[in-house]
């Protein structure tokens, strides 16, 4: 007699000594012997026999044969591994990131703790493949595919993207320490050197980001490619970070002026400051636009006119998604800064921003939805440009006349400066 395991059953663990020994019924599934010496899978259950004073005489030991069950469990072990298993390389395909990804967001938002996504991918795989054949390639990305499984921790997932390309969630990470990571398995893989490849290596580009206030699953993936993709411009092989991560000051994010009366439209309004000047803060609301999908419906000036679609919000996948009105007005300022210690201090250069959040349709059935989503925005916004907000009020002030001239000549050029295709 065997448990589930295959280890003999030691005597304390005897279902009917049990019985007899305790006076209470036992459930257990247990292996035993069974015609021709085939071990047999059957689930056992010991009643014991009382005698007229009520202590246990002896037990009766009912055997069912679990063969079917047992096997249907391992059949459907079997298909579920198969359906969520990259048959290559053994780890989880895309159909079980896009699943797991979701939730893995949804819970580290929720617990307020970091998480980070890491995106790689092989260099120059098409010329592996030319050279030296694709069951050589199919033995490059198993390697790097046992190069990221090597890296993963308890909570952690590795799945492959889509051919060469692969993704890491690294739970309870920073973005300091997924780029440690990221650097460690890079140097690993460069330095592993393939027989099927004539002694040779292959290395890989990485892209690495966290999870920042108002971030969705598809925010976060974004960034990571964007990551990815300068990887690859900058000369590949090697990692880049992209985010600033979650703001102890974003998570959760400040309570801003927003008007949700029964009556009213949701229409929230802040001013943001990020002490850069306004040509990187352009470029960095460059990083907002195409992370969120943004479409640039108008640059006047220092204005900018954001129309963002929502899909999270919608009940059937017919709905329409909600979608956003992103109003920003720049206005480059020289503020003096004390020095140190009471010492002389200077003029630096920061950037003002004038931002109006609306939703485009204002029904009644999603007003609290979009007010959430609303604040979600605006906190990925802050995090993008690194700003604080300043001020709540009613209204967007407008910024002076005459100034930002500068401004005028890099919204439109930073804003619809087409991305660069580096292949592979």
């Amino acid at each position: 007699m065997q448990n589930e395991k295959g280890e003999p059953v030691a005597d304390e663990d005897c279902p009917v000594l049990s019985a007899v020994r305790t006076g209470v019924q036992s459930l257990r599934r247990l292996v035993i012997c069974g015609r021709g010496g085939r071990p047999v899978a059957v689930d056992s259950h010991a009643i014991p026999v009382l005698a007229d004073d009520g202590r246990a005489c002896g037990a009766v030991l009912l055997l069912h044969d679990a063969s079917s069950e047992t096997s249907l469990e391992a059949r459907c072990q079997s298909l579920y591994e198969r359906a969520t298993r990259d048959p290559l390389t053994q780890v989880a395909n895309r159909a079980e990131f896009d699943r797991v990804f979701e939730l893995f967001v949804s819970a580290h938002q929720e617990q307020r703790v970091p998480c980070s996504l890491m995106i790689c991918d092989l260099d120059h795989f098409k010329q592996v493949n030319d050279q030296f054949g694709h069951p050589a390639g199919d033995e490059a990305i198993k390697a790097l595919a046992a190069v990221l499984r090597s890296a993963c921790r308890s909570g952690d997932l590795v799945a492959r993207y889509g051919g060469e390309e692969f993704v890491m969630l690294c739970a309870h990470t920073d973005i300091a320490a997924a780029t440690r990571r990221a650097e460690e398995i890079r140097h690993t893989l460069a330095c592993q050197r393939l027989p099927v490849l004539g002694g040779k290596s292959v290395t890989a580009s990485f892209g690495v980001t966290e999870i920042q206030p108002g971030d969705t699953p598809a925010t976060m993936l974004r960034r990571a490619d964007r990551a990815l993709l300068l990887a690859k411009q900058q000369g590949r092989n090697r990692v880049v970070q992209l985010g600033m991560g979650c703001d102890p000051e974003g998570l959760p994010p400040r309570p801003v002026q927003a008007s949700t009366g029964p009556s009213q439209p949701v229409v929230l309004h802040q001013q943001l400051v990020t002490p850069v000047p306004a040509s990187v803060a352009v470029e960095k609301l460059r990083g907002f636009v195409a992370d969120h999908q943004a479409r640039v419906i108008r640059t006047d000036g220092n204005h900018l006119e954001l129309h963002i679609d929502d899909y999270r919000y919608r009940r059937r996948a017919s709905d329409r998604p909600v979608a956003f009105r992103v109003q920003i007005r720049l206005q480059e300022e020289q503020v003096a800064r004390p020095g140190p210690s009471g010492g002389p201090g200077c003029e630096v250069i920061q950037t003002r921003m004038f931002v109006t959040i609306a939703p485009l349709s204002h029904r009644d059935r999603r007003r609290s939805q979009a007010a959430e989503r609303a604040r979600e925005l605006s906190a990925s916004l802050r995090s993008y440009l690194m700003a604080t907000q300043e001020a709540e009020t009613a209204e967007a002030v407008p910024p002076d006349n005459g100034i930002l001239y500068r401004v005028r000549k890099i919204f439109l050029p930073w804003l619809l400066k087409p991305e660069k295709d580096s292949g592979n």
